[in-house]
């Protein structure tokens, strides 16, 4: 996975985690919202675990799930490790050759490694964290292949990527930067200051799609979309071959 991150100190994931607590994310509704879509499976894949926020939610909502997060990032992984305990089994893998040797009833990303944005226009906007098209697209096949038939393969929806600043406790500033790329490409510098200075960054590349173009290449990829939930925070798929 080509992402490009440059870590000014090796505790940026701490101060991740402060802002992730912070209310930069509503992580009571957003879990609400996917045990209404999960409430049948037995087993869930959560890609892009991150520090367990939201694994943490849905394991208090739905304590006998059979519950899996992979993660691209160590240093998430051992926070999420932390918080999270021996309730779930963490993976460190890479998505694009990632093999858990098990099929799962669900698939999320929770703003992991894919979602999609809200837009003005009439379609939403598909955005991943991988920027080649040829890896998404091998993404999203490594997801089939562990998902069992009629498996559920679940996106989230986020606010529009922007330049933004807030204040968080131990008077750290989070600041973000976006800058537009050639060929529905961005980069967002994500920093952490304190007294005016950087004391941890890292910046990251994205690639953007239309929704009819990402649906397309989730139908090669045997998934059907079945809805948007009615709270509209996430897109539902489902595998059918």
């Amino acid at each position: 996975m080509e992402v490009k991150q440059v870590n000014k100190y090796t505790g940026i994931v701490e101060y991740y985690d402060l802002l992730m607590t912070s209310g930069y994310y509503d992580y009571k509704a957003q879990s609400n919202a996917l045990a209404e879509v999960l409430h049948s499976c037995s087993s869930v894949l959560e890609l892009g675990v991150g520090t367990g926020l939201i694994a943490e939610q849905l394991i208090k909502k739905m304590p006998e799930i059979d519950f899996v997060g992979i993660d691209f990032t160590e240093a998430m992984l051992e926070k999420s490790q932390e918080r999270l305990g021996n309730n779930i089994a963490l993976h460190h893998e890479n998505i694009l050759h990632m093999d858990l040797e098990k099929k799962f009833d669900a698939a999320f990303s929770n703003g992991g490694i894919w979602y999609f944005i809200e837009s003005d226009q009439k379609e939403y906007i598909f955005c991943s964290h991988i920027p080649k098209i040829q890896d998404i697209i091998k993404s999203f096949h490594s997801v089939a292949n562990h998902l069992n038939t009629e498996g559920r393969l679940i996106l989230s929806v986020q606010g529009v990527h922007k330049n933004y600043e807030q204040d968080l406790a131990d008077e750290v500033t989070y600041c973000q930067e976006i800058f537009p790329l050639p060929h529905s490409k961005f980069d967002k510098k994500y920093s952490f200051r304190r007294d005016r200075s950087i004391i941890a960054e890292q910046t990251c590349r994205y690639q953007l799609l239309s929704e009819s173009t990402a649906k397309i290449l989730l139908d090669e990829c045997s998934f059907e979309f079945q809805c948007i939930t009615p709270c509209r925070q996430y897109h539902v798929y489902r595998k059918v071959t």
